[in-house]
């Protein structure tokens, strides 16, 4: 919160599900705004039972914003991984001054333990086809799990969604792992009608090493 200008969305990953009511209070505590918040679980290792999830997991993803979220959903990506049988993506479509904007967020597969390139492929693809049922303008953000030579191409997240760091970034944009990341997997994307138009973005590196990864802002001017 003390970065400048102050997030007014904000996406996690890998969050805990039964703080997503801390973690509201906390934004509120340190900004003395109103927050509001979507959340969307993980599916427990075997518990994908090939249409839903039989186990929710302890974790999840969530979309948190100070502006109101008129609605939102959930929809799970079916690729099991060495940790999840299933893994989540969010949405929440946020009320910025009388223009609904949709906010999309995902963590992807990782670990080895089967093809996680075409699990992440497929889970993409899943989500595109899926933010195609929502108006503009889109923005979407996560850890993907990958450079951008998968992500930022056709099997990944283009053409429907733009990387914000091919814009405005500026050096590799390397995310993971802290304290000397050489890795890019956390994006922020912009839908590519240019609805939503990223003005800057930048890879915060002054928010210590309580997770492996550093954040990633992005300020977008939507229409």
């Amino acid at each position: 919160m003390s970065i400048n200008p102050r997030p007014q969305v904000v996406v996690i990953e890998e969050g805990w599900s039964a703080f997503f009511s801390v973690y509201i209070d906390e934004l509120q505590r340190q900004t003395g705004q109103t927050w509001h918040g979507a959340w969307a679980y993980m599916c427990e290792p075997g518990n994908w039972n090939g249409s839903s999830c039989n186990v929710q997991s302890y974790e999840g993803i969530g979309i948190f914003s100070t502006y109101d979220i008129t609605s939102s959903g959930s929809i799970f990506l079916p690729y099991p991984d060495c940790y999840e049988s299933a893994r989540p993506a969010v949405r929440a479509a946020l009320n910025v001054n009388g223009l609904t904007v949709q906010v999309f967020g995902a963590h992807l597969q990782t670990g080895g333990c089967a093809d996680n390139a075409q699990e992440r492929y497929d889970s993409m693809s899943l989500i595109k086809s899926w933010a195609s049922n929502y108006s503009a303008p889109q923005i979407a953000a996560g850890d993907f799990n990958a450079d951008p030579d998968q992500i930022d191409t056709t099997s990944g997240m283009s053409p429907m969604f733009v990387d914000t760091w091919q814009i405005a970034g500026s050096g590799p944009g390397y995310t993971e792992s802290y304290p000397t990341p050489t890795m890019k997997l956390d994006y922020w994307f912009q839908d590519n009608q240019g609805r939503a138009s990223v003005q800057s973005t930048a890879v915060v590196t002054n928010t210590g090493g309580l997770s492996d990864h550093l954040p990633v802002r992005a300020t977008f001017q939507v229409r």
